[in-house]
């Protein structure tokens, strides 16, 4: 394909993903819908259970970068204030479930482990027996003895209350961090660290071009709260009392920052992940290492880039990044250092095989595109090739009532 023809497939390409929910109007709308979604789980579980409890959305629904065609699933953290995660001692406060985290030089990047702390003085506990310990930690399982008499918080502690509370949907379905009773919905309960950790202001701290993230939306972001989330290093021997951090409102903030046109390269990139490399390797390769390509290749090409008639070379780019890090084998993190986010997912010949592949799609210039079913996405890019033929438009009621459905389907908090 000649630049004039990308250029044109381009222009034709934005008009479709617009066509499917990709505009600036439906973004705008699902953000606001799903951010209200936020405050009234907060308010209903608040009412119901009488604690201090906070929800947050994240993921293609809240970001809005996902279309009808894509069934994207919904994802929810949850915490609650009355823990606190400190980094020393010196933050205990009273009347709360202090935790504090334990890190040396074994425990993997990104993990550490919580000793529980306990209510009377500023030391952690080392009986699970006595008036020393907070009420919801009491039960014996929840807790792990190192070598040394250390007690840990196991990352399961909170398995059973899941259990309970899905019994009535089926199963409980587990999917790293996440607790669901089906694939349609994720919830993560998570805790809310106090501060941020030294490794998770990587961001601010490395060399940068400086055009991307913005000044104002970096000053936004660090006040981010971080939080550890129930999930252990792939590789590690101790997973089931390791916890990991996670920047997850840091990392929506920065896609809330995308242009329009990124939005566009962004969801057709995962588009193509779904549609073409799901089926090889399954989640392995996931949207988040998608999106992790795309804020590196937001912060190294110049914004002038970024334009419609643009969008497959855009997504080139993002592809590319993709297969440097494929072919060193190590995907690192936006927003923490030290992570490696292929570890425990693929293996090498994966990553060669993905390698050759989506060099195959870069060699010819994204054809692929017109091959991508989801949304009808490739039949309507045919169609408005084709002069002869009208595109049918998904008008915003359509859209809107997309949204609506998967609100609707949430279960009771």
């Amino acid at each position: 394909m000649d630049r004039e023809t990308c250029q044109l497939t381009s222009l034709r390409l934005s008009r479709v993903l617009e066509d499917i929910g990709v505009s600036e109007w439906m973004i705008t709308k699902r953000r606001k819908m799903w951010l209200m979604a936020e405050t009234l789980c907060d308010t209903a579980f608040c009412n119901i259970l009488g604690v201090d409890a906070f929800f947050h959305h994240f993921g293609s629904q809240s970001e809005g970068s996902t279309t009808p065609g894509m069934t994207s699933d919904v994802d929810m953290l949850a915490y609650t204030d009355e823990c606190c995660v400190l980094q020393d001692l010196r933050g205990w406060q009273p009347q709360k479930i202090n935790l504090l985290v334990f890190k040396n030089e074994r425990i993997p990047p990104q993990h550490c482990y919580i000793q529980v702390l306990r209510q009377d003085i500023p030391l952690p506990l080392t009986s699970i027996c006595g008036s020393d310990i907070p009420l919801p930690m009491t039960y014996l399982s929840s807790f792990e003895r190192d070598n040394e008499g250390r007690l840990f918080l196991k990352n399961t502690y909170m398995d059973s209350t899941w259990t309970t509370l899905f019994k009535a949907y089926g199963k409980l379905i587990i999917h790293g961090p996440s607790r669901s009773a089906n694939e349609m919905q994720d919830y993560v309960a998570a805790l809310r660290c106090a501060t941020l950790t030294e490794e998770c202001q990587f961001m601010f701290s490395r060399p940068r071009p400086g055009h991307w993230p913005k000044p104002e939306t970096l000053t936004k972001a660090r006040m981010c709260p971080s939080f550890l989330v129930p999930q252990g290093y792939p590789e590690s021997e101790n997973k089931k009392i390791e916890w990991r951090f996670s920047t997850s409102l840091m990392e929506r903030l920065l896609v809330f920052d995308f242009t329009p046109t990124q939005m566009k390269v962004y969801t057709l990139i995962k588009m193509i992940r779904k549609t073409f490399i799901k089926p090889i390797v399954g989640d392995r390769l996931s949207t988040f290492h998608l999106k992790t390509a795309m804020m590196f290749t937001i912060e190294s090409y110049p914004p002038e880039m970024w334009r419609e008639d643009q969008i497959i070379q855009c997504a080139i780019y993002c592809l590319t990044t993709l297969c440097r890090w494929l072919k060193l084998g190590y995907c690192p993190h936006f927003t923490t250092s030290g992570v490696n986010l292929f570890v425990g997912k693929l293996n090498k010949d994966e990553r060669r095989n993905l390698l050759e592949t989506f060099q195959d799609y870069i060699d010819e210039s994204l054809q692929i595109v017109f091959s991508i079913e989801m949304d009808d996405l490739g039949s309507r890019l045919i169609n408005i090739l084709d002069s002869t033929q009208t595109l049918t438009m998904m008008t915003r009621n359509q859209m809107l009532n997309s949204v609506w459905k998967q609100l609707a389907h949430l279960p009771p908090h």
